[in-house]
């Protein structure tokens, strides 16, 4: 170490010698956020470019002010990005394909659970309800105006009038009420 270097420029020194740890945290640190964010990734995007380009102007004038603008930007941006992610689904998923409105559609899967039967207890009073069959399943294909098209996902799959024959591990096609979850 040389001699003029003083005790409290030690971790300054040696941050200035690794820029990219420092981005790197920040990035970490804005992914890290994300569960106790509001769900905003647009308005976090934007503000990742508002530090950016702050961040930039500063560069010459306020170089301290330049480099918090900078990793300001960056826990934004993986902030935003994780975010984005969150929500993403593949294009084949089967979300893709569903509304807020329950639709008609025809739907290959395998069947991923054993089938449960459920019975609605009668409040004293109201008529017994009848019984459902309730089960989950992996989406391979749904059918489309333009035919068969391949699909991905889970979906929790409701049969009224429950049918015995229905097993785990089954490949069946179901015709019903696609709805997206609330």
């Amino acid at each position: 170490m040389p001699a003029d270097d003083t005790r409290e420029d030690v971790p300054l020194t040696w941050l200035a010698r690794r820029p990219a740890f420092s981005a790197a945290a920040a990035l970490v640190a804005g992914i890290a956020l994300h569960p106790v964010t509001p769900d905003l990734p647009r308005t976090w995007l934007a503000l990742a470019a508002a530090a950016a380009l702050t961040a930039i102007l500063l560069l010459r004038l306020a170089p301290r002010s330049s480099t918090a603008a900078l990793i300001t930007a960056l826990a934004a941006l993986g902030l935003a990005v994780a975010q984005l992610e969150k929500y993403r689904f593949p294009a084949d998923h089967v979300i893709a394909y569903t509304t807020e409105t329950p639709r008609l559609a025809e739907i290959e899967l395998k069947i991923d659970q054993p089938p449960r039967t459920l019975t609605g207890d009668p409040t004293p009073g109201s008529r017994p309800l009848p019984p459902r069959q309730v089960t989950s399943g992996t989406v391979t294909r749904i059918k489309t105006w333009d035919g068969w098209q391949p699909a991905t996902g889970e979906i929790l799959l409701q049969v009224n009038p429950p049918n015995p024959d229905l097993a785990c591990g089954q490949r069946v096609t179901a015709l019903g009420l696609l709805a997206r979850p609330a």
